[in-house]
């Protein structure tokens, strides 16, 4: 019995030394995790949670809500930005270890201005909590670290070219989805565009009758088929940017608009926009107009004004070409 007795203490003993040496490697800083190299998430559609942080003012949370996501529990995001992020956890692969000569500097810098990105499933705890640094020496991909761990590694995509990083928008603005407008015809009543410039006279109030009939204001024997048309531009209407607030743009938010569009649905709902000229810079590319006089404004965009007066947004030409147009536009 003594015998038996003393090899279940040695039994014990041991088990308790193992435990307490895995607590202590645990919890000290130069222990490695064995995946800490495993970035990447394969079952995204079980991602329920990302967070997004950085060392300055910077914080996304991402949330998903059945087939959309939110950001910071304030506006749906854009589809393409969420769909790129999530390809991106799912196809991060690492290329290989930060070498030992550059190993203090990637650390240096990631310590100041590292991402990090907590991803989460139904789970309280992360699943995932890594960082994302700088640019790699030879310009593919990001160094990342777990968390927990003193080895970063250079990640890429595979079949990409560029920043891994671009991917983790810091920017509450650049994740906001975009539409205006994404109305039906049959869920208009009426549109309205107004021109306060040369156009003035030309300005119009068109109302559904039913989608084949029309009242055009200023009288007029409205084309149906014409004036289906423009309320069919409204299916899906988008901006191209929010725009920052910057000290710069702040002078072309106080400008009388050139144009205002007002749309109300049959529920009694209203998107206006008011528009204003953006002005001509190097990037525009129509720099002069069809006499060879310089273009005093950018011919391609427009700033507006939204959802009631409180975004402050660029469309493009190209968008709204279809809607600023002439009442006689709209006649038999």
């Amino acid at each position: 019995m003594k015998i038996h007795y003393s090899l279940f203490t040695i039994h014990k003993t041991l088990a308790v030394i193992g435990f307490a040496l895995m607590i202590f490697f645990s919890s000290c800083k130069y222990f490695t995790p064995k995946d800490d190299k495993d970035f990447a998430v394969l079952d995204t559609a079980s991602i329920q949670k990302i967070f997004i942080t950085d060392k300055g003012k910077h914080q996304i949370l991402l949330v998903r809500e059945k087939n959309n996501w939110k950001v910071n529990d304030r506006f749906y995001t854009r589809k393409d930005a969420i769909d790129l992020l999530l390809a991106g956890i799912h196809d991060i692969h690492v290329n290989r270890p930060v070498s030992i000569n550059e190993h203090n500097n990637v650390v240096k810098d990631m310590a100041s201005s590292a991402l990090k990105v907590q991803i989460f499933t139904t789970e309280k705890e992360p699943i995932k909590t890594y960082y994302v640094g700088g640019t790699a020496k030879d310009y593919q991909g990001n160094y990342f670290l777990m968390d927990g761990s003193e080895q970063p590694y250079v990640v890429e995509i595979p079949g990409f070219n560029g920043e891994v990083s671009v991917r983790y928008i810091r920017e509450e603005i650049d994740w906001r989805n975009r539409t205006i407008c994404k109305l039906l015809p049959s869920e208009i009543q009426s549109i309205e565009v107004k021109y306060f410039d040369e156009r003035k006279d030309e300005s119009f109030k068109m109302e559904a009758k039913n989608l084949n009939e029309f009242i055009l204001t200023p009288n007029g024997n409205a084309d149906g088929k014409k004036c289906f048309s423009l309320f069919n531009e409204f299916r899906k209407l988008n901006s191209l940017a929010y725009v920052m607030d910057l000290p710069e743009i702040q002078p072309y938010k106080t400008k009388p608009p050139f144009a205002i569009v007002d749309v109300i649905t049959k529920t009694g709902n209203r998107q206006t926009l008011e528009l204003a000229h953006v002005p001509l810079g190097r990037r525009s590319k129509k720099q002069f107009d069809d006499f060879g006089k310089p273009m005093s404004f950018d011919s391609e965009n427009y700033y507006a004004w939204i959802n009631n007066h409180t975004d402050f947004v660029m469309i493009q030409d190209f968008t709204l070409r279809n809607i600023l147009k002439l009442r006689k536009d709209f006649l038999k």
